[in-house]
């Protein structure tokens, strides 16, 4: 096995997400990750976004895993096993680390232990999706190492709920953090959370590809950078007139069938809308699991 992913799930710890930047003790930060319709949202876009998109790879040879805190409540821990019990490269991390880099190391150590050549290791939140092809991309992009460090796939769809509406637009970003890939080679025990994404290509050789639709990235109430994410629809809508063309959404829809199985742009937008309004009074579902997902 040459190629691993990355997750944080609710985890308590530091890192690069918002609540464990405050400086705020375990406990306070806790009570912002384990709200319950936090939790829901995330467990509702996790089950029907992130999930379908890792069962789907051509390439099935991975493993990913997937951090979380020991204080998680027993409730979350018991979803997370029961959702994730049909897809056999998941291991779920349980973890009272205090930075999500003692937690993700070690364990990553003990993966590669004895692999002669080199291994690539990306990261994945848990309400966002992976081409359908991104595994065997980078398994292909080992031929690389060790020339480059970092592979990253910046042409991907933005999926978000705005105002009463769902939109699903195509984005680039270069060294996005979805998918972004470290090429390690034997002894280099480095995480994909061990730099600022979008200056990674500052500090290591990189190849970025920016042709192949690479990721589905979700913005909604839930997210870490939820009022960035505001002024940055904004701008995509005012700097590209062309958003809402017939071409534009032939495209888009041609993506969604290549690449993200068993997705529609319908079941997507209708993802994203009923994430949005959990623990709404407008709330139309109780997220309990996957929707029914609507065939190509």
């Amino acid at each position: 096995m040459r190629v691993y992913g990355y997750m944080r799930f609710s985890y308590a710890g530091k890192s690069d997400a918002r609540a464990s930047r405050t400086g705020e003790p375990i406990e306070s930060v806790a009570s912002v990750l384990y709200d319950p319709v936090r939790m829901a949202r995330r467990f509702y876009l996790f089950e029907n976004l992130c999930l379908p998109s890792l069962m789907a790879q051509t390439n099935q040879n991975f493993r990913m895993i997937v951090l979380a805190s020991d204080i998680m409540p027993d409730v979350y821990k018991e979803r997370l096993a029961a959702v994730t019990s049909d897809v056999p490269q998941i291991e779920i991390l349980y973890s009272s680390a205090e930075h999500v880099t003692d937690a993700f190391n070690p364990r990553m150590a003990e993966l590669v232990a004895g692999i002669a050549g080199p291994t690539a290791h990306f990261r994945l939140d848990d309400d966002d999706a992976i081409a359908a092809s991104m595994v065997a991309r980078l398994e292909a992009a080992l031929g690389l190492a060790p020339q480059v460090r970092v592979v990253s796939f910046p042409n991907g769809l933005y999926l978000t709920h705005q105002d009463g509406q769902s939109y699903l637009l195509r984005e680039y970003f270069p060294f996005i953090g979805i998918g972004l890939a470290f090429l390690n080679m034997p002894g280099q025990i480095q995480n994909p959370y061990q730099c600022k994404h979008a200056e990674v290509n500052r500090r290591y050789p990189a190849f970025s590809d920016p042709e192949p639709i690479g990721y589905i990235h979700s913005a909604h109430d839930s997210s870490d950078t939820v009022s960035r994410q505001k002024t940055k629809f904004l701008k995509m809508l005012t700097s590209n007139p062309n958003h809402d063309s017939r071409l534009t959404k032939a495209e888009i829809r041609a993506a969604v069938r290549d690449e993200f199985v068993g997705q529609t742009v319908a079941s997507l937008m209708s993802v994203i809308r009923k994430a949005s309004l959990i623990g709404t009074a407008q709330e139309t579902t109780t997220a309990s699991g996957p929707q029914q997902r609507l065939r190509s």
